[in-house]
């Protein structure tokens, strides 16, 4: 059985200790102990003193990176958005500088494997250099373990998206 590694990126604004971030670090702690108690949730992998930064964000200030690890798809999803997370999402721009590019990634794993975060950053560079595919994929472009694009919560037409699944064929 497989289950789902999610990394998470965000730029904040400001510098974590500064006032105006003050807010955000407030509600992120009742956030981290709910994810804790998460249904489905299995352990966030520590980052260390200095974790590695994906290619896009190397040199920018205040990058702020999670990794956790799923017993499956729904539950990350379910975890993600719904009360308290839901919350800093909706209050993002308060805080968050924009990326231009995706928040999170996501893959599938053996049930014998934890994620690391060289691995997270390689993963998020394939899905900012080939789309989404089974290799790498977001919460709205999902595959299934078996490979399987699932479409039903995508707003792209679905014969549109197998189609350029089938251009990037160099691309894991």
């Amino acid at each position: 059985m497989s289950r789902l590694a999610l990394f998470t990126c965000a730029l904040l604004a400001n510098p974590s200790d500064d006032p105006k971030s003050a807010e955000f670090i407030e509600n992120a702690e009742p956030v981290i102990t709910n994810l804790n108690n998460a249904e489905g949730f299995i352990s966030s992998v520590d980052a260390g003193e200095h974790p590695p930064v994906p290619l896009r964000l190397r040199g920018q200030a205040n990058v702020v990176q999670t990794l956790t690890l799923w017993r499956d798809s729904p539950s990350a999803k379910n975890w993600v958005y719904s009360h308290p997370h839901l919350g800093l999402i909706q209050r993002r721009k308060e805080w968050m500088r924009p990326l231009g590019a995706p928040s999170h990634v996501c893959w599938w794993i053996n049930d014998d494997v934890t994620p690391t975060w060289p691995a997270a950053i390689t993963r998020y560079e394939t899905l900012l250099d080939c789309g989404p595919t089974y290799a790498a994929f977001t919460l709205t472009w999902q595959f299934d373990p078996a490979g399987n694009a699932l479409f039903e919560h995508n707003r792209l037409n679905p014969d549109r998206l197998r189609s350029r699944i089938s251009t990037l064929a160099h691309c894991p």
